[in-house]
C-alpha cells in the first residue's frame, strides 16, 4: 500500500523528525523492517501492528496528520475519515477514492502516487506549519461530523432509494 513510498520520503527528512508510528500488519512486515533498518531509520519508527477502536482513535489524537500513500486504487478512504472525524489532517494519494474524502489544501494535503518527493515535501509542509496543520485538522472534524456523517450518509441512500422508486 506505498510503505515503502513513505519509508522512502521519511528518510529524507531532516533528523530529527518526529518519530514515524506505523499501524497494522501484512505479509511484508519484515521485509520493511528490513528495509527500514537498512534505511538508518529503526530508530525512528514505531511498528505498532494491527489497532481498532480507542487504541487507534488515541493514535490518531496523537499524531500531527495520518500519511496514506497507497498505490492502490481504494474504494473508500476509511482511515482518511477516521483521521478527520478526530481532527487531524490527512495527506494521502490522488488515487481510488481518497480525493473524494480528502480537499487538497483544505482539510490535508493530496500528493501524486509513488513520489517519494512529493510525500516529504507534503510531511515538511504540516511540520513546519502547525497552523496550517491545526486548521486543517479543524476543518476535516466539521468535515466528518457534518457532510460525511452516518446520519448525513443515511440520508442520502434514502433519497437515492426514493429516487429509484418513483
Amino acid at each position: 500500500k506505498g510503505i515503502g513510498i513513505l519509508l522512502d520520503a521519511y528518510a529524507k527528512l531532516p533528523k530529527p523528525a518526529p518519530n514515524l508510528k506505523i499501524v497494522g500488519t501484512g505479509n511484508n512486515l519484515n521485509h520493511w523492517k528490513d528495509y527500514a533498518a537498512k534505511l538508518g531509520l529503526a530508530n525512528y519508527i514505531e511498528w505498532l501492528g494491527f489497532k481498532t477502536g480507542e487504541a487507534l482513535d488515541q493514535l490518531y489524537r496523537e499524531c500531527i496528520a495520518l500519511i496514506n500513500p497507497s498505490l492502490l486504487n481504494e474504494t473508500f478512504g476509511l482511515t482518511c475519515l477516521e483521521a478527520l472525524a478526530q481532527g487531524r489532517p490527512v495527506i494521502a494519494t490522488r488515487v481510488g477514492a481518497f480525493p473524494e474524502v480528502i480537499t487538497h489544501d483544505v482539510d490535508g494535503l493530496l500528493i501524486e502516487p509513488g513520489s517519494p518527493h512529493s510525500l516529504k515535501e507534503a510531511i515538511e509542509h504540516l511540520l513546519w506549519h502547525p497552523d496550517q496543520s491545526l486548521a486543517m485538522g479543524q476543518r476535516g472534524f466539521e468535515k466528518a461530523n457534518k457532510q460525511l456523517s452516518r446520519a448525513n450518509h443515511y440520508r442520502k441512500l434514502l433519497d437515492i432509494y426514493h429516487g429509484v422508486i418513483n
